[in-house]
């Protein structure tokens, strides 16, 4: 679900005002407030730094995906002061499941309030920067612990399929009032990481097409030489009284055929494979050991293929194949029969 994100630092007020103003404007699916607090938990006569992240836990999709994994209790409830945290923060502080624990933070008038919450589930993120010390909490009774009631440190406003995200930045630009006040980016404009993935991205798919062009000419000349050496078989045909165009058709359909059965064939196997990798995923971390940490990537990779990319293999295989036989067949049925029978290879 694609998705625009509104100024991650700014603080906004009248929250459900301003979510209901954006709703109305077409091509928004739905909005979800995010707020991410820096705190101090009181722990043993001592204080530990933490981060308090506030979701709206009746809509946030954010523990719905394989990036998380709950590795006990529950989830936290929308309007309770209960909480998850993650496996480091639990390995940190010596907190588990039941326990309960109290955090101080800044209030809105610059003043310290505390507040004390119970631990329900202990969750892990396979991006490292989302699995440490933090606790994730309904945004309102995050809200309400800082005085800021109604408030939020960021919207998520997420588009319907389809929708030109350009489009609906300019229009809730221009549509939404006060709209000076607010920070309105589509989400691969917020970090330059995203700048990062198109790089990758490019990357990958001129590592993919060297190996592709690889396999193309090994099948090509694979299928060459294989047609050159039946110079003799056209031969015999064309002394049978085959015409030219049948024997063409003849080594073509008998190319495509081949080359239809080598490319399903190759591509069930990918598809099986494909789907263990996207099961299971693959750990980044074990390929590179921190290096991705801080750059907000996850650890946890699950390679995925789109159906058009299934066919776009399956037509380039049989056409490839198609045209290792072409140049070869069209030169043998030219060749004069009995210079043809008498060529040894």
């Amino acid at each position: 679900m694609t998705k625009i994100i509104q100024s991650v630092y700014s603080l906004y007020h009248k929250v459900n005002e301003l979510k209901t103003e954006i709703l109305k404007q077409s091509g928004v699916e739905r909005i979800e407030t995010l707020s991410s607090y820096p705190v101090m938990i009181y722990k043993e006569e001592s204080l530990e730094t933490a981060t308090a992240t506030g979701l709206d836990l009746s809509l946030t999709k954010y523990f719905e995906n394989k990036k998380f994994t709950l590795l006990e209790g529950t989830l936290p409830k929308e309007g309770t002061k209960e909480v998850l945290i993650t496996s480091k923060f639990q390995e940190r502080l010596g907190l588990s499941v039941g326990d309960k624990f109290t955090f101080i933070t800044k209030t809105a008038n610059q003043s310290s309030n505390g507040s004390t919450f119970r631990i329900v589930g202990v969750g892990d993120f396979s991006d490292s920067d989302l699995n440490t010390s933090q606790f994730f909490v309904d945004n309102e009774t995050l809200m309400k612990v800082a005085h800021l009631e109604d408030s939020a440190l960021s919207l998520l406003v997420f588009a319907k399929p389809k929708t030109s995200l350009t489009t609906l930045q300019k229009t809730l630009k221009n549509s939404i009032d006060n709209k000076d006040l607010l920070d309105i980016r589509v989400w691969d404009e917020v970090s330059l990481i995203y700048q990062f993935y198109k790089v990758m991205d490019l990357m990958y798919f001129l590592f993919c097409l060297f190996f592709f062009v690889l396999a193309a000419t090994t099948i090509f000349n694979t299928m060459m030489i294989s047609t050159i050496e039946r110079k003799k078989e056209i031969a015999t045909l064309k002394a049978l009284g085959y015409s030219q165009r049948t024997i063409l058709n003849l080594f073509l359909s008998e190319n495509a055929i081949l080359g239809f059965i080598a490319t399903t064939i190759g591509l069930i196997l990918g598809f099986i494979v494909n789907q263990v990798l996207f099961t299971i995923g693959l750990d980044m971390a074990l390929m590179g050991g921190d290096a991705i940490k801080g750059m907000s990537l996850s650890n946890m990779v699950y390679p995925q293929m789109g159906f058009q990319y299934y066919l776009l293999i399956l037509i380039s295989g049989v056409f490839i194949c198609l045209l290792a036989a072409l140049f070869p067949v069209k030169k043998g049925i030219k060749t004069e029969v009995a210079t043809a029978l008498r060529t040894t290879l």
